[in-house]
């Protein structure tokens, strides 16, 4: 009885290490890709300042009169700035000091979160917000809730054959904050993901695509302790509401 017993104990050990093994595994190659990610934001950054540093040293005063063109370098310029944000930001992230919780304006950040998205949407859907009906202060980090936001409005817009807008709407409760977007739902996975199931050891994994940013996303918001689900067609985040900034 005693040697049975001992043999069942070794059998659970040995399927203990192997979980943890795999576990530890997974999270490796989770932090390798996303150390990968920043290297590559690095390089799109620089490509990017240097592109525009030529551009707008070549304007001439006349161009730079015109109202269209000040406005394209104005989105250029933020666009940019967001970029080095979320660099800066995955960076604080992948050293776990990113997702302290500060007072962040939700609806600030999804106005400018559509914004960014209106270049994408155009042509192909209608981008729709409604806004909240009372102060949405959130927990979080502004770089990266932006980025969420923009992650669930690309993953929901529709291709130009379908022209299914995109409503963003943000619902403020007691204690929380609800944030939804709902578009084409037939550009969206059946189930949500968590980023772990993306660990670089299956090649059939496609780590491109809107089951991996909404994995993201859905990590980032985790990190944060708000949720992402997918609901009715619609992608749903609850955040943590809060009150005195």
């Amino acid at each position: 009885m005693q040697t049975s017993e001992v043999g069942v104990a070794g059998k659970d050990e040995e399927a203990v290490g192997r979980d943890l093994m795999l576990a530890l595994a997974r999270k490796a190659a989770v932090g390798d890709m996303s150390g990968a990610i920043a290297h590559e934001l690095a390089s799109v950054m620089q490509s990017l300042y240097g592109a525009f540093a030529a551009i707008d040293a070549a304007l001439t005063e006349e161009q730079r009169a015109d109202e269209d063109v000040a406005d394209a370098v104005e989105d250029v310029q933020y666009a940019c700035n967001h970029v080095v944000g979320l660099y800066r930001a995955l960076r604080s992230l992948l050293h776990g000091d990113a997702t302290v919780g500060h007072p962040v304006d939700l609806d600030a950040v999804v106005r400018k979160a559509l914004s960014v998205c209106s270049g994408v949407a155009r042509g192909c859907s209608e981008l729709r917000y409604e806004p909240p009906n009372a102060e949405a202060l959130v927990d979080g980090n502004r770089v990266l809730l932006q980025q969420v936001v923009v992650s669930l409005v690309r993953c929901s817009i529709s291709d130009r054959s379908r022209g299914i807008p995109v409503d963003v709407s943000i619902a403020v409760a007691e204690d929380r904050v609800e944030l939804r977007v709902a578009g084409d739902s037939h550009q969206l996975p059946e189930s949500l993901r968590q980023l772990s199931d993306f660990d670089g050891l299956n090649g059939a994994d496609d780590q491109e695509g809107a089951d991996f940013d909404l994995a993201c996303a859905g990590y980032i918001l985790g990190s944060a302790g708000a949720t992402l689900e997918l609901t009715d067609g619609a992608l749903v985040a609850s955040l943590g509401r809060v009150r005195d900034a």
